[in-house]
């Protein structure tokens, strides 16, 4: 074992020992505040994404074009709040 990967080693065993100690527990505590008020709205928008493609010269070449296509987008929208006079 050369001189490098000695200290490459060390290195690593001082890493694992810090983070070991660092832990701490973590306890996860479920609130039961009512299910929230929304609804998910889905929407098709048009995105550009990279396809390779090949084409044939001499050889064949791998050229990159922009294609575009539908992605459809998820998104939370929660009912908005009454007004405080109602």
């Amino acid at each position: 074992m050369n001189l490098r990967g000695f200290y490459a080693f060390i290195v690593v065993l001082l890493i694992c020992g810090v983070s070991a100690a660092s832990v701490s527990r973590v306890v996860h505590i479920d609130a039961n505040t009512g299910a929230d008020k929304g609804f998910w709205r889905k929407k098709v928008i048009w995105k550009p994404r990279m396809v390779k493609d090949w084409e044939e010269r001499r050889y064949v070449v791998g050229i990159w074009k922009k294609v575009w296509g539908p992605v459809e987008v998820k998104e939370w929208v929660p009912f908005p709040k009454p007004l405080p006079s109602w």
